[in-house]
């Protein structure tokens, strides 16, 4: 192994094996990463609607409880 040309072919096939073994873990966590960031978002709307139906379904009782 003293021809410095087989580095080259060599070079390629440890950077392909590592690039098969490490990418999907890298693309599986950065989606996973995606995911929990657009459920933190949707958690966050859900409860900004929740607290506007909330005030909303309040105004409407106190103003139906003092007409009477």
């Amino acid at each position: 192994m003293t021809e410095p040309t087989i580095y080259v072919p060599l070079g390629l096939c440890v950077a392909y094996v590592a690039w098969r073994f490490f990418a999907p873990s890298f693309f599986m966590n950065r989606e996973l990463a995606r995911h929990a960031r657009m459920d933190t978002q949707r958690e966050h709307e859900r409860a900004r609607l929740m607290e506007a139906l909330a005030a909303l379904l309040a105004s409407r009782y106190h103003a139906r409880f003092l007409s009477r």
